[in-house]
């Protein structure tokens, strides 16, 4: 079963990938950049396995699928209009100097998914809480190794 959902997922992104690439909402140069090695990489993977994880997870939890889909949209805000700003500390040094980059949107969003999913899934308020941290902060462990592409899937 669980082979299945990930064939399928992942067909899924390749459709969304597809998609994507073909229509590069905003023109293609919005969806590349220039990798540390100094090759051009695309941005089309991001939103696409999001999407895709997020109607899976859906299906099973439709509050892990919110989760999922917000954090998508948020990782994608942040790779289409983001700044070239890393960590916390930098971008929260930017809102109290009253800037909200997209790290700082990001930060937020990712953070008021995971408690909203952990609130809907859990019936006792403590579980509520734990639950949201967690979701949260697995999210946020993920785009801390994700600093480069492809990074958070190895």
């Amino acid at each position: 079963m669980r082979g299945t959902s990930l064939g399928i997922t992942a067909a899924m992104t390749r459709v969304g990938m597809a998609a994507l690439r073909a229509t590069a909402p905003g023109g293609r140069e919005r969806w590349e950049r220039t990798n540390y090695a100094g090759r051009t990489v695309e941005l089309y993977a991001g939103p696409a396995s999001a999407l895709a994880v997020a109607l899976g997870a859906g299906r099973v939890r439709p509050a892990a699928g919110m989760a999922v889909a917000v954090a998508g949209l948020c990782g994608a805000y942040d790779d289409l209009a983001g700044d070239h700003r890393r960590g916390f500390r930098a971008h929260l040094a930017a809102l109290r100097q009253g800037e909200v980059t997209s790290g700082t949107v990001k930060l937020f969003g990712i953070s008021a998914a995971g408690l909203v999913a952990g609130a809907l899934m859990k019936e006792r308020l403590v579980d509520k809480a734990l639950a949201g941290v967690v979701i949260a902060g697995a999210a946020h462990f993920v785009n801390l190794v994700d600093v480069r592409p492809g990074r958070a899937a190895l």
